[in-house]
């Protein structure tokens, strides 16, 4: 994955993740959508998305969004505010 012509090396979850949420853009997605799609119906942990959510945002920092979560509701990509 590119961003800013600069290769960012995402795991494979993270390219799961990051896909489900551009694919939903701009609305947001459920945790079981989440679990369903990223993790093929295993239920998950709040804390475990979480985590995903916060390495993926720290890989994307230069970029003009970002993952927002709500506990034990979902996320959504939101564009970051100044």
């Amino acid at each position: 994955t590119y961003l800013h012509q600069q290769e960012i090396a995402l795991t494979f979850i993270e390219l799961k993740l990051l896909t489900l949420v551009l694919r939903h853009y701009p609305d947001s997605i459920s945790k079981e959508l989440i679990s369903e799609n990223v993790w093929k119906g295993t239920t998950v942990q709040d804390a475990t998305i979480h985590t995903h959510v916060f390495n993926l945002n720290n890989k994307l920092v230069e970029w003009g969004y970002e993952i927002q979560v709500a506990k034990g509701v979902g996320a959504q990509l939101v564009r970051k505010t100044l």
